[in-house]
């Protein structure tokens, strides 16, 4: 069963000035955590042939000219005992509306600057669909962004944040993931708040990443 819930306006505008009482909440919550030692690491994902260093540091991925559905992604980056990753040095990158990747230049890529409790944001458009051979050649991958995580000097964590509301998924994520090969966990296929601003769709989502230090 999808978890996709459509919510209205006045909704998403408390869920995001909440912003900075869900900080509190995260931090309670994570010493909680840290008492019961309970948080598995964020699983990883195959970076992909995509990559490309030097993305501009930048909170918004969006310029006036696209065309799409906007999604708002937020979430906290932490070790796996709650405590915030403030150093991390977070990248982003994925399709355009129609599965293209930008290869010559940094549109759809970004690097995204880490609160000092971990949190992190960014605006962009809802990445297409789009077939890889090396893949599957007879079916598109879900839409998928790609994260590029260096905490400490550690060697690069990467790995890909899906979505619910995905028509890849026919709705039943645990059923349908291992349709495509590299999704293979659960737990990145994550749920999409919807709600409509000035008579067009926007999309909300969270993705918290619990990483080795």
């Amino acid at each position: 069963m999808t978890t996709a819930r459509i919510v209205t306006r006045r909704r998403f505008v408390g869920l995001v000035a909440g912003t900075a009482a869900l900080a509190s909440i995260h931090g309670a919550l994570a010493a909680a955590a840290a008492a019961a030692g309970r948080f598995a690491a964020t699983p990883s994902n195959p970076l992909g042939p995509f990559y490309k260093p030097g993305a501009p540091v930048r909170q918004k991925l969006v310029e006036a000219r696209d065309a799409g559905l906007p999604v708002v992604v937020r979430g906290r980056i932490t070790d796996l005992d709650g405590a915030a990753l403030s150093a991390a040095k977070v990248e982003v990158f994925h399709a355009d509306p129609n599965g293209d990747y930008d290869r010559s230049g940094y549109r759809y890529r970004a690097r995204i600057p880490v609160r000092p409790d971990g949190s992190y944001e960014f605006e962009t458009l809802m990445p297409g669909h789009y077939v890889d051979a090396g893949v599957n050649p007879d079916q598109p991958r879900p839409e998928h962004i790609h994260y590029r995580i260096e905490v400490h000097g550690r060697p690069a964590f990467a790995t890909q944040l899906y979505f619910v509301t995905d028509p890849f998924f026919e709705s039943d994520p645990e059923r349908t993931l291992r349709k495509d090969p590299l999704v293979r966990h659960r737990e990145l296929i994550r749920p999409v708040e919807l709600f409509v601003d000035k008579g067009q769709r926007h999309a909300a989502v969270e993705f918290d990443l619990r990483l080795q230090a």
